[in-house]
C-alpha cells in the first residue's frame, strides 16, 4: 500500500479500489488539505479488481481496522459500494450501501426517479436476454444497456427485435453478464435485491438534445449541486471527445436541472457522498440520462480551475463527517475541459510520450494534467469493452481564459504529446 501524509495523529482516509485519477487530483489540490488528513491508498486498484476478487473478505478485513477515520472511492465498480459497505460495518460516515446499489441499478433508479421527477424521467422497460420472444414493452427504436452500467459497455440503440437478438447474444455480452456482473450480482442479493440483477437489461427511450453531467454532493441535509458540465461527442458516434465546464447551456437550463438532481437525489435516500447525473436538453425539457451514486475523478480539477475548489478536497470532509461545504471562489481559469484522445480503428502505436515528457507538458502549461493509457508498440484492436466504437488511449485536462482558448491549446497538446500510429 502507498501511504501519503507523515503524521499518523491525522485523521487517515483510506482510498477503495483507487482509480487512474485519484493520486493525480488529491495532489493537485494537496495544500487544502494537507497536515489535515491522511490518505492510505488501498490495493487492489480499481483497473486490477478480478470479477472473482474476495469483496466480502476485503469489506471484513478493512472494516475491522482501528487506524481509519473514513473510506472513499471514486470507483464506479465495485469500489463506490464497497467503500459504503466498509464505512457501515466500521460506523464511520458513510451513505447506506443499499442506497448506492439501488441507484446504481438502473431499472430500480428510474421507477425512483418516475416518482420523484416523472417529467424528466423517459420511458422504460426490463429486458431479459434470455428470454426475447416478444419486443421490449416500450417498443422501438429503443436505447438498451445493462442494469448496472459501466462506461458505456453494450449501450446500443436498436431498430427491432432481431438488432436486440444479436446485440444481447454476443459472447462478450454473456461474459459481461455471468462474469463482470458477480460482485454486484453477490452484493445485490447480500442486501435484499430481488431476480432482476445485473444479468438483466434496461431498454429507455431513445433522449435527444445537447448532453451534460450536473455533479454535486449530500451531507446529511439537502443535496448540493456544485456544477454543470458540458458532454462533446466525436461527430456521428456515442463516444465523448471532450467534457467542459463551465455549461454553456442557458441559467434556466442549468437551474432546471439542478431542482431536478435535488429532488431525485433526495428520493434516492444518498447521504455523505457525490452523486453526478447524466441529463439532455432538448431546448424546452430536461430529460434524465441515468444517476451514478458516486464522484466524476475525471472532474476533480475542472472545478479546481474555475472555481478554486476541488472535488477531492470535499470528499474528503464528507467521508470524516466533516461540514463539507461547496465553497466557490476564483479560479484561475475561466473555462476547462478534460479531453479523451480515441482511436477509431485498429493501429500499433508506433509512438507515445514518456513520463519525462508527460512531465515537460504539465510544466509548461499550467494547471495541465495528463494521463496516458498506452504506451509505444502495443496494438490496439479490441473495442468491445470500452464503448464498442473506440478506444480511449489518453486524457488530459486543461483551463484557459475562454473556449476557444481551450480549444487551441487543446490541439497544441494533441500535437507536443507525439503520439502516432500506424494503421493496421
Amino acid at each position: 500500500m502507498i501511504v501519503c501524509g507523515a503524521m499518523a495523529r491525522l485523521p487517515k482516509v483510506l482510498v477503495v479500489m483507487p482509480t487512474m485519477w485519484d493520486l493525480r487530483e488529491f495532489d493537485a489540490c494537496r495544500p487544502k488539505w494537507q497536515g489535515r488528513f491522511s490518505i492510505e491508498y488501498g490495493t487492489p486498484a480499481d483497473e486490477d479488481t478480478r470479477y472473482d476478487f474476495d469483496i466480502a473478505g476485503y469489506i471484513e478485513t478493512c472494516a475491522s481496522r482501528q487506524d481509519i477515520a473514513g473510506v472513499f472511492s471514486s470507483s464506479d465498480y465495485p469500489g463506490a459500494t464497497v467503500a459504503a459497505s466498509i464505512a457501515q460495518r466500521a460506523k464511520l460516515p458513510g451513505p447506506d450501501p443499499r442506497c448506492l446499489l439501488r441507484t446504481s441499478h438502473k431499472l430500480v433508479s428510474r421507477t425512483v426517479q418516475a416518482q420523484a421527477a416523472p417529467e424528466a424521467t423517459p420511458k422504460f422497460c426490463a429486458v431479459d436476454p434470455d428470454n426475447l420472444m416478444f419486443p421490449p414493452e416500450i417498443g422501438f427504436p429503443c436505447f438498451v444497456k445493462p442494469v448496472k452500467g459501466a462506461f458505456s459497455l453494450f449501450s446500443k440503440s436498436v431498430n427491432n427485435i432481431n438488432e436486440l437478438r444479436t446485440h444481447l447474444s454476443r459472447p462478450e455480452v454473456e461474459e459481461f453478464r455471468h462474469g463482470f456482473m458477480v460482485p454486484f450480482n453477490n452484493m445485490w442479493r447480500q442486501h435484499g435485491g430481488d431476480e432482476v440483477d445485473g444479468r438483466w437489461f434496461i431498454a429507455e427511450e431513445v433522449l435527444t438534445g445537447a448532453q451534460v453531467t450536473v455533479e454535486g454532493f449530500v451531507t446529511d441535509a439537502e443535496p448540493t449541486v456544485i456544477g454543470v458540465v458540458d458532454s462533446e461527442f466525436y461527430p456521428g458516434t456515442n463516444s465523448f471527445s471532450r467534457f467542459v465546464y463551465p455549461s454553456s447551456l442557458p441559467a434556466r437550463a442549468q437551474s432546471r436541472m439542478s431542482e431536478i438532481a435535488r429532488r431525485v437525489i433526495t428520493a434516492l435516500g444518498l447521504k455523505r457522498c457525490f452523486f453526478n447525473i447524466e441529463m439532455c436538453w432538448d431546448g424546452s425539457n430536461a430529460r434524465i440520462i441515468e444517476v451514478n451514486p458516486r464522484m466524476c475523478g475525471q472532474f476533480g480539477d475542472l472545478y479546481q480551475k474555475v472555481d478554486g475548489c476541488n472535488t477531492y478536497q470535499v470528499a474528503l470532509e464528507l467521508v470524516t463527517g466533516g461540514d463539507a461545504k461547496w465553497k466557490k471562489g476564483k479560479g484561475e481559469f475561466g473555462y476547462a475541459a478534460s479531453v479523451p484522445l480515441r482511436l477509431f480503428a485498429p493501429a500499433v502505436v508506433k509512438a507515445a510520450p514518456d513520463a519525462a515528457r508527460v512531465q515537460e507538458i504539465e510544466q509548461r502549461h499550467k494547471g495541465a494534467l495528463v494521463w496516458p493509457e498506452i504506451a509505444a508498440g502495443q496494438m490496439v484492436n479490441d473495442f468491445v469493452f470500452e464503448d464498442g466504437n473506440s478506444f480511449r488511449y489518453c486524457v488530459f485536462n486543461i483551463g484557459a481564459d475562454t473556449r476557444q482558448g481551450l480549444q487551441s491549446l487543446q490541439r497544441q497538446i494533441t500535437s507536443e504529446l507525439g503520439f502516432k500510429m500506424q494503421p493496421l
